[in-house]
């Protein structure tokens, strides 16, 4: 039933090293959302899965080589 928690602890002791917790990384957070924000107003009739799915890699982006 519990199989999920050695996969939960990689996960946090991964992002963790890569900076999870840490200002910097609610500050690549908070750029990104700010980002997604001004999108979405600007958009009419558009799917929001796509920029949901391009900020998230965004932020991946930003923690695994340092810029968006």
């Amino acid at each position: 039933m519990e199989t999920h928690r050695p996969y939960r602890k990689f996960a946090i002791t991964s992002f963790r090293s890569y900076g999870f917790g840490n200002s910097s990384f609610s500050d690549m957070v908070s750029t990104e959302v700010s980002a997604l924000i001004e999108e979405l107003k600007k958009a009419d009739n558009i799917d929001p899965r796509e920029l949901f799915q391009c900020a998230t890699t965004n932020v991946i982006c930003a923690v695994v080589f340092g810029k968006r």
